[in-house]
């Protein structure tokens, strides 16, 4: 039983070492042309979101854009984390 304890232990450890890990990974990415950039952590947590001026002025369009950057942002990170976590596997 004090071994099953010591490997929780154990994995707890793993696992905020991971977590810590995950929140300094920086991920960019760019959409609508370059001009939108997207800067994420490995927790997909948006830490910078640049938009250029030019697309202010498109309103109808501007919400797709950002929407549509921010989900490639997304699986862009997934993808890349899912490679850095297989290394711990």
């Amino acid at each position: 039983m004090f071994e099953k304890l010591k490997e929780m232990a154990q994995m707890r450890q793993e696992a905020a070492k991971i977590d810590v890990m995950l929140k300094e990974q920086r991920i960019e990415h760019t959409g609508a042309h370059g001009k939108i950039k997207i800067t994420m952590n490995g927790k997909s947590e948006i830490i910078d979101l640049t938009i250029h001026p030019d697309l202010f002025g498109d309103t109808e369009r501007l919400p797709t854009l950002i929407k549509d950057t921010v989900n490639d942002a997304t699986q862009t990170a997934q993808k890349q984390m899912a490679k850095l976590m297989a290394k711990f596997m």
